[in-house]
C-alpha cells in the first residue's frame, strides 16, 4: 500500500472513532481521498434506525436537520 493510501486509511479509521468516542456513535464506513492540500472524508451508515424512521416521514427531515445543526454548534 502506498503512503497515500496508508495515510488515508488511517484517517478514516480516526474519524470513525473519534465519533465513536466523542458522539457516542459514529459512521460505519468512511473513505478519506488526499487531494493536493485538501482532506475529504465521505461517511457511510451514519443515521441510528430511529432517525431513518424519522426521514421515511414526510415531516421528519426538517427536525434531524436541525438536531445536525445543533450538534454541529455544540
Amino acid at each position: 500500500m502506498s503512503l497515500k493510501g496508508s495515510l488515508e486509511m488511517k484517517i478514516s479509521n480516526a474519524l470513525i472513532h473519534f465519533e465513536k468516542e466523542e458522539i457516542g456513535r459514529g459512521a460505519e464506513e468512511a473513505m478519506a481521498h488526499i487531494f493536493k492540500d485538501m482532506i475529504i472524508v465521505r461517511l457511510k451508515k451514519v443515521l441510528t434506525p430511529a432517525e431513518k424512521d424519522l426521514l421515511s416521514h414526510q415531516r421528519g427531515e426538517k427536525p434531524l436537520k436541525n438536531s445536525g445543526i445543533c450538534l454541529r454548534t455544540f
